[in-house]
């Protein structure tokens, strides 16, 4: 009985609290409170939720101008910055293999050996390793092997100070530890070819060469790379448009070991003659993970050809496609009634006038023009000295029906599918049906593109609206377009400062009602 009278009561409180009507906030209008404005101004701009101190700071007359500047000038501020532009360049470019595997070290009972194809070069039997004794070498410094069946021979081992740990001594097999940088035959050791060649091995410390893991350490590191040019344009209360048009970089020990010594072992990725001028580099080991501040070359256009964005996008159509949708706009979309009129056997290799195509590539082809000196597939510079829009050779190879230089195989049209692309043999790739008024996008690269843009003020409507989303939380519509215009106005006649443009959405009517 009493079992029943609890279940009862506690039926009877649980109903009367289920029509207790609910409790809301007093109702703010048209704005939100100074308490709740402050918390939301504190996580858009901080990421963080105020402290008791800030709200102290208020006095009925809304947030102290000096805790928002205050804000706008911490580090957490930049942070957030840089995690806005994340999603504009997608500069995570640790899924992308840049070395070859060939030059992949791996260890067997402690003795690191390269496991690919250098194995069946040099014993025999891929997959194969050096037996676990100190190696001894013959007169001309060769490693002597023993027999261990077959064909398989096997060498020892030396000790070797490897590149990424110079305090600790591994156990290398001989034939992987050899240092000559160009062989008897002519192979340079530095480059693939050298993976077919018995004289060739990891070169001194092991720096041809690389383990499970350093080829994310550079990925990583070329990511921040464009973090800290973000940071740098916020730091320094700089012109936004230092992004697109600052020949400033960042490097770290992985950076500095990669452009030095594993650029010629790469894996499907061009970095041709190099992002920068070796002379350049700082002068740093592998285990130096902070970065340094590097000057770049002319032909640099800042974010748009550091090497994440030239990773993370490697096509130019790719590049000029992410451009528009993250810095203009304007998304390459198909016609409302779709794609139509693809049913010809024989389409044209010419996308901008390719019946279905040419919607997006009358314009895309243009725009992708502007990357056409940086290699598709890579991150280097085709530089005009030794990369003329016209190359006599690459023509001349071409028509002989021979094997072209990979220079001209790479870069220059050289094998032709059909006679529509005849007059373009001998040319650089970027050039093939391309206007002769869209030729200098060539040449002037991303820069001509960015102050293009600048000048019909789509780049600086578009970072405003980017921004004003990001801030909001919502996207922009055609309620916001005169905001929005006098936003981009003011952003362009402050000399395009990003800070002064954030204040200015987050102190706004607009943003104080959003929140």
């Amino acid at each position: 009985m009493i079992r029943n009278a609890t279940a009862l009561l506690l039926l009877l409180t649980s109903n009367a609290r289920a029509v207790e009507p609910p409790i809301c906030p007093p109702d703010d209008g048209d704005t939100q409170s100074e308490t709740r404005l402050l918390r939301a101004l504190s996580l858009d701009i901080r990421g963080v939720v105020p402290e008791v101190g800030d709200y102290d700071q208020l006095d009925g007359n809304g947030v102290p101008g000096s805790l928002l500047d205050a804000w706008l000038s911490s580090p957490e501020f930049t942070q957030q910055v840089v995690r806005h532009h994340r999603s504009l360049f997608w500069n995570n470019v640790e899924g992308v293999d840049l070395i070859d595997a060939d030059s992949r070290l791996s260890d067997v009972d402690g003795i690191w050996y390269v496991d690919d194809n250098p194995s069946l070069v040099f014993r025999g039997e891929n997959d194969a390793h050096c037996g676990d004794f100190e190696a001894t070498f013959d007169v001309y410094g060769r490693p002597n092997t023993v027999s261990v069946g077959g064909d398989v021979v096997q060498e020892g081992w030396v000790w070797v100070t490897p590149y990424w740990d110079l305090t600790t001594p591994i156990k290398v097999c001989a034939f992987d530890a050899q240092t000559v940088e160009l062989t008897q035959g002519g192979t340079d050791c530095k480059t693939n070819k050298s993976e077919n060649d018995t004289e060739c091995g990891c070169g001194p410390n092991l720096q041809w060469c690389h383990i499970s893991g350093l080829e994310e350490e550079i990925a990583t590191a070329f990511g921040t790379d464009l973090d800290l040019r973000v940071a740098r344009i916020i730091d320094g209360d700089l012109s936004y448009l230092d992004l697109f048009n600052d020949s400033t970089g960042y490097v770290n020990g992985p950076i500095v070991g990669f452009y030095r010594y594993l650029t010629g072992k790469v894996d499907d990725v061009d970095f041709g003659e190099g992002q920068i001028d070796l002379a350049r580099l700082p002068d740093v080991v592998w285990d130096d993970k902070d970065f340094t501040s590097v000057a770049l070359g002319p032909e640099h256009a800042g974010a748009l050809t550091s090497p994440a964005w030239l990773l993370r996008f490697q096509t130019n159509r790719g590049r000029a496609n992410r451009f528009y949708n993250s810095f203009l706009c304007q998304p390459f979309q198909p016609p409302a009634g779709g794609v139509t009129d693809l049913d010809n056997p024989n389409p044209t290799l010419d996308l901008t006038s390719r019946a279905g195509c040419q919607y997006c590539h009358a314009l895309l082809e243009p725009a992708a023009a502007h990357w056409g000196r940086w290699p598709q597939s890579g991150a280097g510079y085709l530089d005009p000295q030794t990369h003329p829009p016209f190359d006599q050779a690459c023509l001349a190879c071409a028509l002989s029906g021979g094997d072209c230089p990979d220079r001209c195989d790479n870069h220059y049209l050289t094998q032709p599918l059909t006679s529509e692309q005849d007059d373009y043999l001998g040319w650089l790739l970027s050039y093939e049906f391309l206007e002769d008024r869209h030729q200098d996008h060539v040449e002037e690269g991303p820069t001509l593109l960015v102050n293009t843009t600048v000048t019909d003020g789509r780049l600086p409507d578009c970072i405003t609206t980017k921004t004003a989303e990001w801030l909001m939380g919502r996207e922009m519509t055609e309620v916001d377009g005169p905001w929005l215009d006098q936003l981009s106005t003011d952003f362009v006649g402050g000399d395009f400062q990003y800070k002064a443009l954030v204040k200015q959405i987050v102190t706004s009517d607009n943003y104080r009602r959003t929140q």
